[in-house]
């Protein structure tokens, strides 16, 4: 109740008043494969897109003003010494057009496309804040961090730095990195449809990309 009321009635960033959301999950013993999971994604997207109504849609592990997880990076060349002082960040994986139907605008670099998929090399968005307190007054373009908690996890190459929104019900934007669901599978996300019209007749339209997608879902 606290995440859903700080995300309609407080500031967390950006615009949700004409954002419709909703839920996806894949069950127990399907869509085994990585690589399937990633291209379930991708697809339902683009057939969201595709509807009459929607102006943008995005899945996403995190919608802004409710929750996400956190953990420890490394950044490649510095010694912690102790692993207790490596910085925490949030952390968020979405499909590309998140920036886009939030209306995100990178400050410094570019945002995710096509180019990071799974054959590419490891891209990740950071916020404003986490550039300012992991870098300083240094460009963080091109340095390459690691998430601890993904013991399979590689390095990830900053590629652009985005405005700061808030993805906890803490109402404080914490340093918070983005990266692309090509890159990161998923088993559960979250929808945001951003359309024309009343935003419950959109409802429909995920349906249908649903069932377009996989009809036994």
């Amino acid at each position: 109740t606290k995440s859903v009321w700080q995300a309609t009635s407080s500031d967390v960033g950006v615009e949700t008043a004409d954002i419709m959301t909703a839920r996806v999950g894949m069950t127990a013993g399907t869509y085994m494969e990585p690589a399937d999971q990633i291209r379930f994604w991708e697809t339902f997207v683009e057939r969201i897109q595709a509807q009459p109504g929607i102006d943008s849609a995005t899945v996403t592990i995190s919608l802004p003003g409710t929750n996400t997880g956190d953990g420890p990076v490394s950044i490649e060349g510095r010694d912690y010494g102790d692993t207790s002082t490596r910085p925490f960040v949030q952390q968020v994986v979405s499909s590309p057009s998140f920036f886009e139907t939030f209306r995100i605008a990178p400050l410094q670099g570019r945002l995710f496309d096509s180019r990071d998929n799974a054959d590419s090399m490891e891209a990740v968005v950071i916020n404003q804040r986490m550039a300012r307190e992991l870098f300083g007054d240094a460009s963080p373009l091109g340095a390459r961090l690691r998430y601890d908690l993904d013991e399979d996890g590689g390095w990830m190459t900053v590629v652009g730095v985005v405005p700061d929104v808030i993805h906890d019900n803490s109402g404080t934007a914490e340093p918070t990195m983005y990266m692309p669901i090509a890159q990161q599978d998923q088993r559960f996300m979250s929808i945001a449809v951003r359309g024309t019209g009343e935003l419950r007749s959109l409802t429909g339209a995920i349906r249908t990309a649903l069932a377009q997608t996989d009809p036994d879902m």
